[in-house]
């Protein structure tokens, strides 16, 4: 950023943390939307918990 000082950047460490949480959150919207294609609830036992 021009003008900008060394308070306005990131650390290695923030860097990391960020893009770990990046991959995490990826990584759960992958298994959920898998696991909402993919498993069948015949009972219907897994939306009426969701919706207790």
């Amino acid at each position: 950023m021009p003008g900008g000082n060394n308070e306005d950047k990131l650390t290695a460490p923030e860097h990391a943390i960020l893009w770990s949480q990046y991959v995490n959150d990826s990584l759960a919207v992958c298994i959920l939307r898998y696991f909402l294609n993919h498993v069948k609830d015949s009972e219907g036992t897994f939306l009426q918990t969701m919706h207790e």
